[in-house]
């Protein structure tokens, strides 16, 4: 399971790092670097990294989306539930705007994910349920078949 969710947070940060923006290329470098942290497991470069994002291009929206899943993502691998689901949730607000099913789909799962670490099934389960709803939708059926693994 361990090699499944380290699997799963590297595709994550592909999918998102495969996006294109146009953004200064301080932006790029700064987003480059959190990802390249995050990566080798630096989680306190990576966090600072994705919150200067943060601070200085709070007029990219969709930057900040991903700023926001990436601190998600971090504070649950650093066990900060509460504060996991609340940048997950910032996250989700900024991709339904855009309307994008893939992050939003992401997005869900690792929420949903975060949830069943702390024991709350239910919730856990209609987080996944609609992640994988839009997996299908969408045709991301390796994304969805992750999702029912977990």
């Amino acid at each position: 399971m361990s090699f499944f969710r380290t699997f799963l947070s590297t595709a994550i940060v592909v999918i998102l790092t495969s996006f294109s923006y146009s953004q200064e290329s301080n932006s790029d470098k700064l987003k480059k670097e959190g990802f390249e942290a995050y990566q080798k497991k630096d989680y306190l470069v990576s966090r600072n990294k994705f919150t200067d994002l943060i601070q200085h291009f709070k007029n990219d929206t969709f930057l900040l989306g991903i700023s926001y899943n990436m601190l998600g993502t971090i504070d649950r691998k650093e066990w900060d539930y509460s504060q996991a689901i609340y940048h997950f949730d910032q996250a989700l607000s900024i991709y339904r705007a855009f309307k994008d099913d893939t992050l939003i789909a992401i997005t869900l799962h690792n929420k949903g994910a975060t949830y069943k670490t702390i024991a709350q099934y239910d919730t856990a389960a209609s987080f996944l349920i609609e992640a994988l709803s839009l997996f299908e939708k969408n045709n991301k059926l390796l994304r969805a078949s992750q999702t029912l693994t977990l």
